[in-house]
């Protein structure tokens, strides 16, 4: 494998629910061959809807938050996160994160596989509206 080299700006943005995903690296966009690297900017908290916990079957996942502050669902518990941390999340743990601030939440997110499909859903909606009133994990 060669050195490879990626602009933010030249990677196309795909519309996703709640979210805008720029897929850095990864088989489908310069086949890597065990990583993907996405950076994920999540709507503002006037503009987000409600999201389904999801989790990965035999990998994990490494998020970090590059921008912002919002809350993290993981497990059925909920975590404040803000710019600069770094969460890790099991293999098979369902997982939905939420911005609380009225600009993008961006994350970088690193996966241990060059293919991520399928995620698997939980059957139950959250909204950001579900952690008011929960005490929040650091």
């Amino acid at each position: 494998m060669t050195f490879k080299k990626q602009s933010f700006d030249d990677v196309p943005a795909v519309d996703a629910p709640n979210r805008v995903i720029r897929e850095l690296f990864s088989a489908k966009t310069l086949d890597a061959l065990e990583v993907t690297v996405r950076i994920v900017d999540l709507a503002p908290i006037s503009q987000q809807g409600s999201r389904r916990p999801h989790w990965h079957d035999g990998f994990e996942e490494v998020i970090h938050i590059v921008h912002g502050k919002g809350r993290m669902m993981v497990d059925g518990k909920w975590h404040a996160v803000k710019t600069g941390d770094t969460v890790l999340i099991p293999p098979g743990i369902p997982h939905a994160t939420f911005n609380l601030l009225d600009e993008p939440l961006r994350l970088m997110v690193f996966f241990p596989r060059s293919v991520i499909e399928p995620f698997s859903f939980a059957d139950e909606y959250l909204t950001i509206e579900s952690s008011e009133g929960v005490t929040l994990e650091d």
